[in-house]
């Protein structure tokens, strides 16, 4: 099939992606994936990265009886994560913390759409909503699911910008 047919199929709802740390607050994630079970039964997530809790997130989905919703990959080569994000419908990040945020740009590259904490380059548009809290989230992610708007991948930052941006940086090294 053509990259636009892969693209239409969305077959997953949520996908989360990083390093499964305190710092990426997954245990918010789980719970406001708890909530959105109650909402919608047949919610598909995956969450991509190398689980460093030993083995205490799949704990907690289990506890919260979310396992047929919930698939933890561990961690995944780049070129499987961008697969999964061209078959996903919306990225959710709750980290109170983030930098650059690499994440957002290949997933707006991929055509989702995105739910996250206003962290890093993070900014309310048709494509990204803000929230703060579980309730927050949850209405951001329904709203983000029931969205009919194209999903079409997204450039925030073009290539040749960020390269001048950094060529302009060498320059001014010297």
């Amino acid at each position: 099939p053509c990259e636009e047919e892969i693209r239409s199929r969305r077959q997953y709802d949520i996908l989360f992606v990083g390093f499964l740390s305190q710092i990426k607050e997954l245990d918010k994630f789980l719970e406001i994936i708890c909530g959105l079970v109650q909402i919608r039964p047949d919610l598909t997530v995956n969450i991509v990265g190398e689980d460093y809790s030993g083995g205490r997130f799949q704990e907690k989905i289990d506890q919260l009886g979310i396992q047929e919703q919930c698939v933890l990959w561990g961690l995944c080569e780049n070129k499987e994560v961008l697969n999964l994000m061209e078959q996903s419908k919306t990225l959710v990040h709750t980290s109170q913390f983030e930098s650059q945020g690499y994440v957002f740009l290949e997933a707006l590259s991929r055509g989702m759409q995105i739910v996250s904490s206003k962290v890093g380059m993070a900014h309310s548009a048709p494509y990204w909503r803000i929230a703060s809290t579980e309730d927050e989230f949850v209405q951001a992610i329904v709203k983000s699911l029931a969205d009919s708007v194209k999903r079409q991948a997204i450039m925030l930052v073009p290539v040749s910008q960020t390269v001048n941006k950094y060529f302009s940086l060498y320059e001014n090294l010297n």
